[in-house]
């Protein structure tokens, strides 16, 4: 759907088949010259959040937004500004949340800032989708190479934009990040549930392999436009299970892990070694 809201344009599709009542909502709106909407084919969710950024208009700025969690009133604002102040383009905005349980909140998620950069970006994934914002530099990036598979949009424009901008973090959350407990994604609150997922995905027998997959989609995509340095980087990882050299590199390079301190660091090596990650 293409809408003017408090000066935005919004440019959003919903990746199953809209209901008929839903459509017909759409059709008057349309004719009432209030929106224009979008429909495409259900490419499954990154891959279709990916052909809906393809299709939206020429803006300055772009935004995913999640339907049921909640922004608050200058989430868009607040970011925009944080953006202007960064020189050149090719610039995304990410933000903290704030767990929402749809009565009440329980503080920001991340209680001290993640570390980031061209290392820890493989590995792990700083900007979840409802709080990314970006410029229309990146988004002409990330839409001038659209393969198939990426494991998640959000991952796959933070890591263009790492790679060929500028991001840029906020301590503070203008989102309430919605959890309830039948979550299939998201972000456990306990620090035992988050260890029971970490257990069980450790023993687990089956691996997708999902961040070396994108990181193999980020040399395919753009391997001709990464410096010499950045291409190593990425195809140390993307390797790591076909080429003994590039797993040593990622096993004894320090800058190689998640950002997140040195038990996490450990496991995520322990798993390369095991070829698990």
């Amino acid at each position: 759907v293409l809408a003017k809201v408090k000066g935005f344009d919004v440019f959003l599709s919903d990746m199953s088949p809209i209901k008929d009542k839903y459509k017909a909502i759409l059709e008057q709106y349309q004719r009432d010259g209030l929106l224009s909407w979008y429909s495409g084919e259900n490419k499954g969710w990154a891959d279709s959040f990916l052909d809906l950024l393809s299709k939206a208009p020429d803006a300055d700025y772009y935004a995913f937004c999640d339907q049921d969690d909640i922004w608050i009133e200058d989430k868009l604002l607040r970011a925009v500004e944080c953006l202007d102040r960064i020189a050149g383009g090719m610039k995304m905005y990410c933000s903290n949340l704030t767990f929402f349980d749809g009565v009440s909140t329980a503080g920001p998620i991340r209680k001290s800032r993640p570390s980031y950069d061209k290392y820890t970006c493989l590995f792990s994934n700083i900007a979840l989708g409802n709080t990314i914002v970006f410029d229309g530099e990146l988004r002409n990036l990330v839409t001038s190479h659209l393969p198939k598979g990426v494991p998640a949009h959000d991952l796959w424009v933070y890591q263009c934009a790492m790679y060929f901008g500028t991001v840029f973090y906020d301590d503070e959350s203008r989102i309430l990040y919605r959890q309830h407990q039948n979550n299939q994604v998201g972000i456990k609150r306990s620090t035992w549930e988050r260890l029971e997922v970490r257990i069980s995905r450790f023993f687990s027998k089956s691996e997708n392999h999902s961040l070396e997959r994108s990181a193999q989609l980020l040399l395919n995509c753009f391997g001709d436009e990464l410096s010499e340095h950045d291409y190593r980087i990425i195809r140390n990882f993307a390797y790591y299970r076909t080429d003994f050299k590039c797993k040593c590199r990622v096993l004894f390079n320090g800058k190689y892990g998640m950002g997140r301190g040195l038990f996490s660091d450990m496991i995520l090596r322990l798993k390369l070694a095991l070829n698990k990650k």
